[in-house]
């Protein structure tokens, strides 16, 4: 049984770890948003959420929900908006986007 367990373990954890250190790189919202003002900006997207690439299009520096909608695949903060809501991205949206981020590393995407 032992001998069955130590084969197993390394196998187990070499699975699991990807997803750990997936979840561990995506910094909590209070983390991320360094001016402690209630929304994402650019540089703290880029920083809080590696590989997200978020586009802030209009270069305003304020991260809003349609262009993370049209940055991050699959993402729909706001249903029949088409990517085109400028409401800066909350702490519900980050939430969010870091569930949809981590199920795509999951998944492989």
């Amino acid at each position: 049984m032992k001998t069955l367990i130590k084969s197993i373990l390394p196998l187990a954890l070499a699975a699991a770890f990807p997803v750990l250190a997936q979840q561990e790189e995506i910094a909590s919202f209070k983390d991320a948003d360094n001016n402690d003002n209630g929304v994402l900006n650019a540089d703290e997207a880029a920083e809080a959420l590696p590989g997200a690439n978020i586009n802030d299009a209009n270069d305003d520096g304020v991260v809003s929900r349609g262009e993370a909608e049209n940055s991050i695949a699959g993402l729909n903060l706001t249903p029949g908006n088409d990517g085109d809501d400028a409401s800066a991205v909350d702490e519900s949206d980050y939430h969010i986007i870091v569930q949809l981020l981590q199920h795509n590393a999951q998944a492989g995407n």
